[in-house]
This record gives structure tokens, sequence and C-alpha cells, in this order.
């Protein structure tokens, strides 16, 4: 599941990679459009400014952001869309390096977390710190990170002691013969 989580995440912020390059390479378009919209909303002959706040600012908030700032937004979000990648990659194929680097990245966030929680409680925000403590607590545990339950050596024997053709025909109905 944490594998799926994190190439969603992958998918998601790529995405918003290359809309922030997109809107990067098109700033004169995008002011020439904020403009027309505010003129066609607002009026220019009533001399009506557009709101400094509530849902029409706050669109146009990001859209007038400086070019160097988008291009600043879709390198942190390509960089993270590859770690995100990578985590999902290694988690999948079950490669003991994407179990740490999963838990060293999910860590990082959890000061982040915590101010945040600390500036305003939301429910998005409770989930999703119980969900990242959830899976530290789970790869600490279930993983044997650290060398907590005896780490790599007792993930290993418990794999092997859970893989192969005597488990599988154990564990079939009627088993096969002959």
């Amino acid at each position: 599941m944490i594998a799926v989580d994190r190439a969603i995440h992958f998918l998601v912020l790529g995405g918003l990679a290359v809309l922030a390059f997109v809107l990067a390479s098109h700033r004169a378009r995008i002011e020439s459009l904020v403009a027309r919209l505010n003129s066609f909303f607002f009026g220019t002959r009533t001399g009506a400014r557009p709101p400094a706040h509530g849902f029409v600012h706050e669109v146009e908030r990001p859209l007038t952001l400086d070019v160097n700032t988008f291009r600043l937004i879709g390198a942190a979000a390509a960089a993270y869309a590859l770690l995100e990648g990578a985590e999902a990659y290694g988690l999948w194929r079950q490669r003991r390096w994407a179990e740490y680097l999963t838990f060293i990245a999910t860590t990082l966030f959890v000061p982040y977390e915590v101010y945040e929680l600390a500036a305003k409680l939301t429910v998005i925000r409770v989930g999703a710190f119980v969900l990242n403590m959830a899976i530290l607590v789970y790869l600490l545990f279930a993983k044997r990170l650290l060398g907590l339950r005896g780490g790599a050596a007792a993930d290993e024997a418990a794999r092997q002691k859970d893989s192969g053709w005597e488990v599988f025909e154990h564990l079939t109905p009627g088993g096969f013969s002959d």
C-alpha cells in the first residue's frame, strides 16, 4: 500500500512540475489572460479592482507569480517526484534500501507536520500526521528497521520461511500429487 501511495505522489508531483514549467514558459500569455479576466469580471470603466481576498484572489495569486518562482516550484516538485518514484519502485520490488529511504523521507517531514498542526488543526492535517506516523511505526517494527526485532537478518529469515514451493503446497487445499 505504501508503494501505491508513493506512486500516486510521483504522478501528482510530476504533473505539478510539468504545470509549473509550462506556466513559467508562457508567462506573457498568463498575464494577458489574467488582465482580460479582471477586465471582464471587474470592468475597467467603473474603476473596480479585483478583490484583495476571497476565491478570485486565491485563484489569481498563483497565476501572478514570478517566472523564477515557477521554475523553482517545478524543480522542487520534480525532485520530490523522483524521490517518491524511487521509493515506489523500491518498495514494490521489496528492496531494503527503499524501506530505509521511505523511513528517512517520512521522518524528515514530521517536524513540519507538527509545526502545521500547532498553527491550525484540520482534519486533513491530523489525518496526514496519523498516516505518516503509522507508516513510520510499521516500517520500524514490521520491516525491522534500525535493528529492531532482529533487523535485516530476521526479516530475511521470515521472507525465506514464507516463500518457496513447500509453503505453496502446504497452503493449497488437497496439495498436489504426482
